[in-house]
């Protein structure tokens, strides 16, 4: 009996150190810029849960949103030719305003050089009682700060990176290649996917609201961030024209976007209209090698796609927000 509350003890003391000492692993394993902790894709949640528990040394650039950044940014790429440590902190279905407040605690803890601001249509849109419960009470969970909480993703990652480490670089490279060798049949095969994300998702974002408060929010988070105009920038993340032509909301969010413009940097797409195209939103998970018959997501950029975004805000960042002096 003794020899078991011994074991047990002693893996308790265990667990507690490796979470004391967790709070030095984190900052220390995102400055080596691992490629698989750098996936924000499968791990949104993991990194965004350390940028808010721990305090990530060197952290220059932040971004904050919601699903369409950590999707359509490959953060693997962005670290190697921007000479500063970028991050993700996002999560699926924030609002604007939990992503207004997230970006505000973010620039009082880090005071990064460049905090990007990514917003989507969804975010200005107002969903049922029950999902904007559950989207209040998934913000509450992330947003939480607990760096004593075990969890330890950070560590997961590592571990994954030495014995089978994940490049996401390398799947856009070897999907981009997949795509550009394929002529217009090729992405009609699956056209079904497509009509289904309009008969149905399309329908259910249309009976959401477009809630006035949106214009209110934009014009407090100006006035309470007049002094961060230079570090703050938000970026209006391409989605694919069949969303952008069916959605009754859109004229009304592309008037927020000029409204936001009146006060911050945007980032717009214009320079780069044709990642609205629909092969940049086939196949999101990367499975082009191992299914023949593919899907279009309704507004997420495949690996192809962030790769091109990302390529984008590599040249808007180092022409015009970066010295290159680390």
């Amino acid at each position: 009996m003794k020899k078991k509350i011994y074991v047990l003890a002693s893996i308790i003391v265990l667990i507690f150190l490796t979470n004391i000492l967790n709070t030095f692993f984190v900052p220390f394993i995102y400055s080596k810029q691992l490629s698989t902790s750098l996936d924000s894709r499968q791990n949104w949640y993991g990194m965004c849960n350390d940028i808010i528990d721990f305090k990530i040394k060197d952290l220059k650039i932040i971004f904050t949103g919601d699903s369409h950044i950590y999707a359509g940014l490959n953060l693997q790429k962005f670290n190697k030719e921007v000479p500063k440590l970028s991050l993700t902190c996002s999560m699926p279905t924030i609002s604007l305003k939990n992503n207004l407040i997230l970006t505000e605690r973010l620039i009082e803890k880090y005071d990064p050089d460049i905090i990007f601001v990514a917003i989507s249509q969804f975010q200005f849109m107002l969903a049922d009682k029950q999902k904007e419960v559950e989207r209040e009470s998934q913000f509450q969970k992330v947003i939480k700060k607990d760096p004593f909480s075990f969890q330890f993703h950070s560590l997961k990652k590592l571990i994954i990176h030495i014995f089978n480490p994940y490049s996401e670089t390398e799947i856009s490279e070897r999907q981009l290649k997949f795509l550009e060798s394929k002529n217009e049949t090729f992405f009609d095969k699956f056209k079904n996917s497509n009509k289904y994300q309009k008969e149905n998702y399309i329908k259910e974002y249309n009976n959401y609201k477009m809630p006035k408060d949106n214009k209110k929010l934009l014009e407090n988070f100006c006035r309470s961030q007049k002094k961060n105009l230079d570090k703050i920038i938000f970026l209006n993340i391409p989605t694919p024209d069949y969303l952008n032509n069916n959605l009754i909301h859109q004229k009304e969010y592309e008037n927020y976007i000029v409204q936001i413009n009146k006060c911050f940097n945007v980032v717009e797409y214009e320079n780069i209209k044709y990642l609205t195209n629909k092969k940049y939103y086939l196949d999101r998970l990367g499975q082009f090698e191992k299914k023949d018959y593919l899907e279009y997501d309704i507004s997420h950029m495949n690996f192809a796609g962030s790769y091109l975004l990302t390529e984008y805000l590599i040249k808007v960042v180092n022409e015009n927000f970066i010295t290159h002096k680390k």
